[in-house]
């Protein structure tokens, strides 16, 4: 059997045909990739509604539960937890801890690392208690980072959580 050969006229693409399609393709992806990126305070804005949600559902959960939660900030994020009794005692009934709440299912309540870059989640304290009076205390939490700063603001059970200022 003899080796095929290459017919006559049969041509692959040629350097410049090749060179001109990469370019191409190069052009398509940085257009792409600039219309992808976003602006840093818009991430911090989204952070910042996901806080919202997050305080409304434990708010929720206080009031139907009626077991204690805090919000706890740290150092990239924040977490919820729960003040649960260390013992069925009735003499030991005043002695409890707090335990983090971690849903399975990754909703609100999971834990949460902020997904803007050098964010900061501000409360008082470290921690924010949450009460399931339907008319509690003003409850403000902050969000900064370099470019933007945002308030959201809880006040009691009956009153969705909210983005209150954007600086």
């Amino acid at each position: 059997m003899q080796p095929r050969s290459i017919r006559a006229g049969a041509r692959g693409f040629t350097l410049i045909e090749l060179l001109v399609t990469i370019g191409i393709m190069a052009l398509i992806v940085s257009m792409v990739s600039i219309s992808v990126s976003t602006d840093p305070a818009q991430i911090l804005r989204r952070d910042a509604q996901r806080l919202a949600i997050s305080l409304q559902a434990a708010t929720q959960d206080v009031a139907a539960t009626g077991s204690p939660m805090r919000l706890v900030a740290n150092a990239r994020g924040w977490h919820f937890e729960r003040r649960t009794r260390t013992s069925d005692d009735p003499a030991e009934l005043t002695r409890t801890r707090w335990t983090e709440v971690n849903p399975a299912d990754g909703g609100a309540l999971a834990p949460y690392e902020l997904k803007a870059e050098e964010a900061r989640l501000l409360v008082p304290g470290g921690a924010l208690l949450l009460s399931g009076e339907p008319y509690a205390q003003r409850i403000e939490a902050r969000l900064e980072s370099p470019s933007a700063r945002i308030t959201v603001v809880q006040e009691g059970t009956r009153v969705p959580a909210r983005i209150e200022s954007i600086q």
